[in-house]
């Protein structure tokens, strides 16, 4: 008989299928573990093991080696001939810091044998006799790197030629031991609160050309072996305290282009040691109050001269005609010291004069007429002197005058109407003199511009409309 065939289980078959799957799938797994596992294992046995001490925390460097402990009497020793050694046992001097640096807290590690260790000690007492930290970049000062590529140090050849510390507050006294600077051509202490006297040593610095120290506290007197600075073409020292130079060490300093003493305490005759200085530009010897003798006729021979400036103090004499050879001259300021005779016409020469300052002397005679040949001039102060005479005419033609001041002298006649024709004039100021008649109109245009602002004059003797009357 035919049999009927059995009937297919269907959820038999798929149970048998889903169990197979998942076998496959584990067996392929299990291989894929194991391919990784066995070489790591293999990678982890051959490879030795990093202790952890070894391994540095993020972000920290590994220390570089120190140097050798080093006997402070070997760098003592090196620096021997720098200073003194009994300066080293003082703690707070400013030479035991220098050293005390270089020795625990400078990252060079220099040893007292090393080539520059001379120079980066003395700019390092410089550092703490200038009173440490305050206006220097600790980061170029401080923190090491070569001394040369430190804040305003400028170096040749590895040597220190320059020492740029203007406005740097420092506040405290130049060290001996920049004496030892020998190659050094420009030091600049310009604007700081540095005192004391310049110590003999720094006079050994025979290539030097600048020297600025004005705006500070320096006194004493300024040694007379400034006079083998031969090379010096700049000194500058406006407004200390010193109270003398010995002339004649001066007149040694013939490279000369500014010399400025102004506002010192200079007494005595200087004049007549400065004719050889054939170069200077600039003579500034304001305020000292007490310089005097007369202005030499040798002063022919300065033609580079631009800048002559000897008000307030004592100088007597006349104005020597030779001054109009000095053509380069754009300021002469004589004001304030007693000077006579007349203005000498040669004066007419400085056409390139701006600044013609003659007040406040005992001044006679009449105003030259040859100023008006003077066409850069700014400013005119001739006020109180003995002055007589007439206005010059010549004056309108000024056209650059911003200034003109007579009073207090013995003028006559008239205002001369060409006044009113100088279109930058600010300040006439001409009371206390003998001057009549009308005020020129065209003054009275400048003053409704308001460039003129300010026209003083004797009221009673002018017809002045336009004029504030003096006192």
């Amino acid at each position: 008989p035919n049999l009927l065939p059995i009937p297919e289980d269907r959820g038999y078959n798929l149970d048998r299928r889903e169990k197979r799957t998942r076998f496959v799938r584990s067996v392929a797994v299990l291989i894929s573990m194991l391919a990784v596992t066995i070489p790591l294992s293999v990678f982890l046995g051959t490879t030795k093991k990093v202790p952890p001490e070894a391994i540095s925390p993020p972000n920290e460097s590994t220390p570089s080696p120190t140097r050798a402990p080093i006997a402070r009497e070997e760098f003592e020793s090196a620096l021997s001939s720098a200073t003194d050694q009994s300066t080293f046992a003082i703690p707070t001097s400013s030479q035991s810091l220098a050293l005390d640096w270089l020795m625990k807290k400078d990252p060079e590690e220099l040893g007292p044998s090393s080539e520059n260790l001379f120079q980066r000690y003395i700019l390092m007492v410089m550092f703490f006799a200038a009173g440490g930290s305050l206006g220097f970049e600790q980061e170029s000062w401080l923190a090491g790197g070569r001394e040369c590529d430190w804040e305003f140090v400028e170096c040749l050849g590895g040597d220190v030629i320059e020492i740029k510390a203007a406005k740097k507050r420092w506040d405290g006294t130049l060290p001996s031991e920049i004496g030892l600077l020998s190659n050094l051509k420009i030091l600049d202490l310009t604007e700081n609160e540095m005192f004391g006297n310049i110590p003999k040593s720094f006079f050994k610095l025979t290539l030097l050309e600048h020297f600025r120290m004005s705006g500070n506290k320096f006194n004493g007197t300024i040694s007379e072996q400034i006079g083998k600075l031969t090379n010096l073409e700049n000194l500058e020292v406006y407004g200390n305290d010193f109270s003398g130079i010995p002339p004649f060490a001066l007149s040694l300093l013939t490279n000369m282009a500014t010399l400025d003493f102004g506002y010192n305490r200079l007494e005595g005759r200087i004049l007549d040691y400065l004719t050889k200085m054939v170069h200077l530009e600039r003579l500034i010897l304001q305020g000292n109050e007490k310089l005097r003798g007369s202005i030499p006729n040798e002063f022919d021979a300065l033609t580079n001269l631009e800048r002559l400036s000897l008000h307030v103090n004592e100088f007597s004499g006349s104005i020597p005609p030779v001054l109009g050879k000095l053509t380069q001259l754009t300021t002469l300021d004589l004001r304030n010291n007693a000077l006579s005779s007349s203005i000498p016409t040669d004066i007419g020469n400085l056409d390139r004069l701006w600044q013609l300052l003659l007040q406040e002397n005992e001044l006679t005679g009449t105003i030259p007429t040859e100023i008006g040949r003077m066409k850069k001039l700014d400013i005119i102060h001739l006020a109180d002197n003995n002055l007589n005479g007439t206005i010059p005419t010549f004056i309108g033609q000024l056209s650059r005058l911003e200034q003109l001041i007579l009073y207090d002298n013995a003028l006559t006649g008239t205002i001369p109407t060409q006044l009113g024709n100088l279109p930058h004039l600010r300040d006439l100021l001409l009371q206390r003199n003998d001057l009549v008649g009308p005020e020129p109109k065209g003054l009275c245009k400048l003053r409704t511009h308001f460039t003129l602002k300010n026209f003083v004059a004797d009221c009673l003797e002018l017809d002045c409309d336009c004029c504030s009357c003096s006192l």
